[in-house]
């Protein structure tokens, strides 16, 4: 049977059985899950996927298993199996969807599978009916850890925040980093954010259980090292320095880096973490940042230690702390790369910082963004990882650098591989599905066409004016 669209990612075993299964607009989920919130999403997501017609009726059903669904008319007659080696399947049959998984991620990922497979047979009021494909997936991603970093910019609307996550959430992703660049009111410090400029915990709350409806796991960032400025360096602001120039001692002379050798700049991070943490809620990681950190040790006071070991000092105490909270620490790693040794295409930062490397204590993770590297042979990762290190390798938005770095991690069993968007999140969020493929499976046999992605990401967020349509607020730019 001819596939009339595809699925992202492409799944790893399709066979098509001929024939379609139709529902009308009334259906229900029997499954055994006690989750409201991963409930409640399914429900929304089923609506918009049968174009606000569909009502997905949540029915408990105790004799089916934790991690698997079904949805039909009537109660289930058999039970889903799921195979051994795979995260989820999927069974279309004329009974209906049956969806087995191995945990809550792989059912949520089983049933964003089926969404894709969902066509209107019509639309008129009160006659609505959709079909399915008959047919059986088994499937399972090449890479454990699928992440994306979103850094939420004074420009950033929640409405674009909204919209790169639920693609992400879609495509399968497991981790989502929110960095936040002086745009997130705290407790611990009024000049933590632009007061023209700035989201309150209540308004991220809604995207971080958005995060979490869509089986994915919410990772806070914050920069521990250089980067203070919280805002880009090419344009010379500083979210603290620039509303409070008293507060200068936190910092190396420049602001770009905290200073290490003043108590209160830990005590001030250290409150930072524990906001975030109680935000972001369980997880697993917690992102301290570190990168291009080129005036460390400068100040009059962290000039006189000795720099790597007092670096390494520090990092291996956040590393104590993070442990003790069930998380373990990310940090870039191109200042920990000597940039004497390391040359193009190969991107590193470090002058004397790189020395810490040994001391550094192993459950510390190495995020190796390269974004000159094409090939799937990435030699900065695999120097991490013969030190010792579990590495993310880290593309950015061109194509053949996510290909390259994704087959890099399969190729050496790396952790996973963490993207990231910077200032190209509205850009980024089309090349979203191509990324999920890279990571899930290797190179899509799809055709990644705008016209398909922007079909998803319409069922997706609904929006109606100009402005919010898309992935860019503009149709020509001068």
């Amino acid at each position: 049977m001819k596939l009339t669209r595809p699925i992202y990612p492409e799944p790893h075993q399709v066979a098509w059985d001929g024939g379609v299964y139709e529902f009308g607009s009334k259906i229900n989920l029997y499954c055994n899950l006690d989750d409201p919130l991963k409930l409640d999403t399914m429900q929304e997501l089923w609506r918009n996927f049968t174009m606000g017609a569909g009502d997905l009726q949540i029915q408990p059903c105790e004799k089916l298993p934790k991690f698997s669904a079904v949805i039909s008319q009537t109660e289930p007659q058999t039970i889903p199996t799921l195979a051994t080696g795979f995260e989820y399947s999927v069974k279309v049959t004329k009974e209906g969807f049956a969806l087995a998984a191995a945990d809550g991620a792989g059912l949520a990922h089983a049933f964003s599978t089926i969404l894709q497979l969902i066509n209107p047979r019509c639309l008129e009021a009160g006659k609505e009916s959709f079909a399915a494909p008959y047919v059986t997936i088994q499937d399972r991603p090449d890479l454990a850890f699928r992440g994306i970093h979103l850094c939420v910019f004074p420009e950033t609307t929640l409405l674009l925040l909204e919209k790169a996550i639920r693609m992400a959430g879609l495509m399968k992703f497991t981790h989502v980093v929110l960095e936040f660049w002086g745009t997130l009111e705290y407790d611990a410090m009024p000049e933590l954010h632009w007061k023209d400029h700035f989201f309150t915990k209540a308004q991220i709350k809604p995207l971080i259980d958005m995060i979490r409806g869509m089986g994915m796991q919410v990772i806070p960032m914050f920069n521990h090292l250089g980067h203070a400025a919280a805002a880009r360096e090419c344009f010379g602001r500083h979210v603290i320095l620039n509303q409070n120039p008293k507060l200068a001692m936190l910092f190396e002379p420049d602001g770009w880096t905290w200073c290490l050798s003043n108590p209160d700049t830990l005590k001030l991070l250290r409150q930072i973490r524990e906001e975030l943490i109680e935000l972001c809620g369980e997880g697993d990681y917690f992102h301290i940042g570190c990168d291009e950190a080129r005036s460390y040790a400068t100040c009059d006071l962290c000039s006189q230690e000795e720099g790597p070991k007092m670096l390494a000092q520090y990092l291996n105490g956040l590393s104590k702390e993070l442990k003790k909270q069930g998380r373990r620490a990310i940090m870039w790693g191109d200042a920990l790369l000597d940039k004497s040794v390391w040359k193009a295409p190969n991107i590193a930062t470090g002058d004397s910082i790189p020395q810490a490397l040994p001391l550094l204590d192993r459950d510390i993770i190495i995020a190796d963004w390269q974004y000159s590297i094409e090939e799937s042979d990435v030699p900065t990762a695999k120097f991490f990882i013969e030190q010792g290190f579990e590495t993310l390798l880290s593309p950015w938005d061109r194509g053949e650098n996510m290909q390259g770095l994704a087959e890099g991690a399969k190729k050496l069993r790396a952790l996973g591989v963490l993207a990231t968007t910077w200032d190209r999140l509205p850009g980024f969020i089309s090349k979203i599905p191509y990324m999920a493929d890279a990571m899930w499976c290797g190179p899509s046999n799809y055709r990644q066409s705008g016209t398909q992605i922007a079909s998803v990401l319409r069922k997706l967020v609904l929006t109606e004016r100009f402005e919010d349509a898309g992935w860019n607020g503009w149709e020509v730019k001068e």
